[in-house]
């Protein structure tokens, strides 16, 4: 499997490659590989190539204030305790 992406901080940690990919690939559209239907059941043949860059019109991500983050996580027990 092949993922494209825009970002270098996808190698970061496992939590930024899943979101990196997640959010910026539309299954419909971003998906290139051969292809088979089985009993209504889509399977792909490799290479699998995920297109995961950033699209135009896609929004900006969004990062909380650090007063915001650093509440949060002083409270974080209070909150789901």
């Amino acid at each position: 499997m092949v993922i494209l992406a825009d970002d270098a901080g996808i190698t970061e940690n496992q939590t930024a490659f899943l979101w990196t990919v997640f959010t910026r690939f539309n299954p419909a559209a971003d998906i290139y590989a051969g292809s088979r239907v089985q009993a209504h059941h889509i399977g792909y043949e490799v290479p699998i190539v995920i297109d995961a860059r950033m699209k135009p019109g896609y929004p900006d991500e969004l990062f909380p204030r650090e007063d915001i983050v650093r509440l949060v996580d002083s409270r974080w027990n209070e909150y789901f305790a």
